[in-house]
């Protein structure tokens, strides 16, 4: 079932909520955060951090995480970094990647150039 909060609550547009479905992957947000490592309190302020955690699909932040594993090197770095910055879970996986590519090649990079 698809409930549309009211356009004053949301500015001037109309926004579908999935009453089904978005707490079902909220749940499984938290599980894998909680698997990769987060804590009770690490786990609250990411909740608070991105509320759109619950319309994120499992399987885009299944390739996020891994991404993220991928170039930090473990689980309990992703783990760290997204209590740190809980929105790089609101990022694909393509960006993920394009991102820390350019942070690389600017940090690479003289200060004078970059």
């Amino acid at each position: 079932r698809l409930t549309v909060a009211s356009p004053q609550a949301v500015g001037s547009t109309a926004v579908a909520v999935d009453d089904k479905l978005w707490p079902v992957q909220l749940e499984t947000a938290k599980a894998m955060l909680i698997d990769l490592g987060v804590n009770d309190s690490g786990l609250e302020h990411v909740l608070e951090s991105i509320p759109q955690l619950a319309r994120l699909k499992t399987d885009g932040l299944a390739a996020s995480i891994d991404c993220l594993t991928s170039i930090l090197g473990s689980e309990s770095q992703v783990a760290s970094a997204v209590v740190e910055v809980p929105q790089l879970l609101g990022y694909a996986k393509d960006h993920l990647e394009a991102g820390i590519k350019f942070l690389k090649i600017m940090n690479a990079m003289p200060d004078e150039a970059a």
